[in-house]
């Protein structure tokens, strides 16, 4: 089953603090099927814990190609959590522009920017790491 991560805000409803980045199991993409499992799961806080830092929430995934983007904000910053149906992003705080943004639904949908590796796990350092620690 594709999975995608629906806001699903009503006007002027409080942007979410928490929402669930991936579920157990085999997620189907427009860029192929992955798993994520307890082995993955495990990676990614490993990695995030490795990192020491919040991780970014941006906006049309510019983090990672910022060059001849100009500025690169930041639409917000959260924390990982595991929890029995997948991976959660938690403790969200969002921009105040961002979340201006989501109430007015000028933006409804999460899209992660998620790396695989040669057996299709979801890769160990989780694509909202920018590049420095």
């Amino acid at each position: 089953m594709k999975q995608t991560r629906l806001l699903r805000l009503e006007l002027n409803e409080v942007p979410p603090r928490e929402f669930r980045i991936f579920p157990y199991g085999v997620i189907e993409t427009t860029k192929g099927i992955f798993i994520f499992d307890e082995r993955a799961a495990e990676q990614v806080m490993a990695a995030w814990r490795d990192y020491g830092n919040d991780l970014v929430i941006d906006y049309e995934h510019q983090t990672f190609a910022p060059a001849g983007n100009g500025p690169v904000p930041a639409a917000g910053w959260f924390g990982l959590e595991l929890r029995d149906d997948g991976l959660w992003a938690v403790n969200v705080r969002w921009t105040e522009r961002a979340a201006a943004a989501l109430k007015a639904r000028e933006y409804r949908y999460m899209s992660d920017d998620g790396r695989a590796y040669a057996a299709y796990r979801m890769y160990p350092v989780y694509a909202f790491f920018p590049g420095a620690k």
